[in-house]
């Protein structure tokens, strides 16, 4: 048993998933509006629900910082480990943390910026055509969920197929499987309200002074 390695990765992922449990959401929504993002709208602190609640710029910071929360296990990692089964593991924990973090009460997001942040990373080519099928998605239906759940799907079948023609690494699976799964997972309520046409769209804004 290779114990250095199991140290490496237990103690990386205990990082991580602190690292994932910073809540960008929470901290925006503090600054710029002095509230509690989980206290308004979906309750979830992610991108959509700072845009619908509090407007396009703290919407793009959070995004942008959420995004780069995901990247931090490929960009730091990469320099102190060899193993991208580490790496991977510590990149699904980022995710983990990100929708259940110790730091908030284990309420956060869906995870979609952040899960995006680990595949721009490891693989940016794809990830950017994905990523464009998204905005289409959104422009086209102006549903922000149906797009998450769309280009998550697609990431993981992507992944799949790049290891299968040895463009990526099969230690890849440890991040895309176990990431993928818990996101549509989180996505079951916008699920059901796409079927039953009650899903909120882009441009519908949320009250504060009401809620």
């Amino acid at each position: 048993m290779d114990y250095i390695f199991i140290f490496q990765l237990v103690l990386s992922s205990i990082f991580f998933y602190l690292v994932g449990s910073i809540q960008f959401g929470i901290i925006i929504s503090q600054l710029f509006r002095k509230i509690d993002i989980r206290n308004y709208g979906s309750g979830k602190t992610g991108t959509t629900n700072i845009l619908r609640t509090l407007g396009i710029i703290p919407a793009m910071l959070v995004i942008f910082l959420d995004i780069f929360k995901g990247a931090s296990p490929v960009l730091i990692g990469s320099i102190f480990f060899d193993d991208q089964s580490i790496i991977a593991i510590n990149a699904t924990f980022v995710v983990i943390g990100h929708c259940w973090p110790i730091f908030a009460s284990f309420r956060g997001g869906r995870g979609v910026a952040s899960a995006f942040g680990g595949f721009v990373s490891f693989i940016p080519i794809p990830a950017i055509f994905i990523l464009i099928i998204g905005i289409i998605i959104i422009a086209s239906t102006k549903y922000i969920s149906l797009a998450s759940i769309v280009t998550v799907l697609l990431s993981m079948i992507c992944i799949i197929i790049l290891i299968h023609f040895d463009y990526t690494s099969s230690a890849l699976l440890l991040f895309a499987i176990p990431t993928g799964l818990l996101i549509e997972f989180n996505h079951i309520d916008n699920i059901k309200r796409l079927i039953n046409g009650s899903e909120s769209k882009l441009g519908q804004k949320i009250n504060i002074e009401n809620e």
